[in-house]
């Protein structure tokens, strides 16, 4: 009986740690936005540099041990051998994910400048969505009547939280722009795509491949990094039309690393997110393994309510009436669906009930 104790305490660690650095990684992050560091490609470029740090994990504990380096590869053929997984896996097949994790944090970037904090973090729900379709149709699994009832609820949470921020902010002191709020929202749906097939894809590497959490975290990030790289070669030298969006470039890394160096506020707040999305990116890495791609959905979720609290309490953002009349319900749905998600809410239980009755009721009546 105490066999999977360890197992879910390890789990419920993990998922913690996961709740408190990711809360703290979209403060900041949001913070340095306040302060006008509009620069997308390389906020996402620093990023990258905190989820290559995870590397550490890995090679400190082992070049300091000959034992422990030993240990590491021959826990890792058991774990192989007893998964029927395969060790031999590419860095470019571990990279990939980084591709993926670049164009969905941009995108985000992008919207993260055009939507309130709150809605922000509430339509990141969304991202579980995509991983439903994606793990039906990609990785070919079954999901079940309880599954679809959840993206039933969900979709209707996602549908009133999106409304929220198409309502008038002249209660909250900001300006109504239609096109603005439907660019942002537009680019949030392509980050969900983006995001719940890295996830899915994620999934599907480790079911394949023994592979070491802080080892994929950091391929995927030098992926990234080469990636965004190229994409500032270009960025630097297009001019910028969207003042909301950028500055007198679409994205000049010299120009942000000057911004950054001249204030030691922006410089702490960007080392800060660097170590918390290290932090962020390996426990959630953990949990997917340790669970699914949809739990991690879950416990990502679970911060919304933390970060709107402390963005109200920062001053990152303005309490409305209008747009709170919307988000409550909006977010209590969304909550639903993810406790009928994680079957806190039996449904399949309820329908089965429900379909041996009516059947019974059918045979009574005749």
């Amino acid at each position: 009986m105490s066999g999977p104790a360890p197992s879910w305490k390890s789990l419920a660690a993990t998922s913690a740690v996961m709740l408190v650095s990711g809360t703290a990684s979209s403060l900041m992050i949001r913070t340095q936005e306040r302060l006008g560091f509009k620069h997308i490609f390389t906020s996402s470029l620093l990023m990258f540099i905190g989820e290559y740090l995870n590397i550490l994990n890995i090679l400190v504990p082992l070049k300091l041990s000959r034992r422990k380096e030993l240990e590491h590869f021959s826990d890792l053929q058991k774990k192989a051998k007893v998964g029927g997984k395969s060790l031999e896996v590419g860095i470019f097949r571990l990279g990939f994910g980084g591709v993926l994790d670049l164009l969905s944090t941009s995108f985000h970037l992008v919207s993260a400048l055009l939507f309130p904090p709150s809605v922000l973090q509430m339509l990141r729900s969304g991202t579980m969505v995509s991983v439903f379709f994606f793990t039906r149709f990609y990785l070919k699994k079954e999901v079940s009547f309880q599954k679809w009832a959840a993206l039933a609820v969900i979709s209707s949470g996602l549908l009133l939280v999106s409304l929220s921020s198409f309502v008038s902010q002249v209660e909250a002191g900001e300006p109504s722009d239609f096109s603005r709020q439907f660019l942002g929202l537009i680019c949030l749906l392509i980050s969900f795509l983006l995001n719940g097939f890295y996830f899915i894809y994620q999934e599907a590497l480790m079911d394949r491949f023994e592979v070491d959490a802080s080892r994929l975290v950091a391929a995927e990030s030098v992926m990234g990094v080469i990636s965004l790289t190229i994409c500032l070669l270009f960025t630097s030298r297009i001019k910028c039309t969207h003042p909301e969006l950028c500055r007198s470039t679409f994205d000049d890394p010299s120009e942000a690393m000057v911004y950054l160096l001249s204030d030691p506020t922006r410089l702490t707040l960007a080392l800060l997110t660097i170590l918390s999305l290290m932090v962020f990116n390996t426990s959630g890495l953990l949990v997917t393994k340790s669970a699914s791609s949809i739990f991690r959905i879950l416990i990502d979720s679970g911060k919304t309510v933390i970060f709107w609290a402390a963005a109200v309490a920062l001053g990152l953002e303005v309490f409305s009436w209008r747009r709170f009349s919307l988000q409550a319900p909006g977010f209590a749905l969304l909550l639903l669906g993810n406790l009928i998600n994680a079957e806190v809410v039996p449904l399949e239980r309820f329908r089965l009930f429900l379909r041996k009755a009516l059947l019974q009721n059918a045979k009574s009546s005749r």
